[in-house]
């Protein structure tokens, strides 16, 4: 009686699983969505570039490399500006995204 019980229990289980189960295809699948963005940055010039984020000082990208920034998920203003002269790059604008290239030629 007790293994005809819980075989029972175990059967009872196992549909309810498949009833709550969803298939998945590509149309309904949606990457989640991560906290933060990472920000590439490939510096291709001769400059010590500083990257600023929202106004504020992100870090300096040595020259002819690369390399990564994490920032919150959300909307972010991008400024670049080449150390010891007047050379600029942006704005750039990052939104809605876990993953962002930013090019400096």
């Amino acid at each position: 009686m007790k293994l005809k019980l819980g075989l029972l229990l175990g059967l009872v289980i196992l549909a309810l699983t498949f009833i709550s189960c969803e298939t998945i295809t590509e149309e309904s699948y949606t990457p989640p969505i991560s906290d933060s963005v990472i920000l590439q940055v490939q510096n291709f010039t001769i400059y010590y570039v500083t990257i600023y984020v929202d106004g504020y000082n992100a870090g300096v990208i040595n020259p002819v490399t690369k390399d990564t920034i994490d920032v919150s998920y959300g909307s972010h203003k991008l400024y670049a500006k080449a150390d010891g002269t007047d050379i600029v790059w942006g704005p750039a604008y990052v939104a809605d995204t876990n993953y962002f290239t930013w090019n400096l030629r």
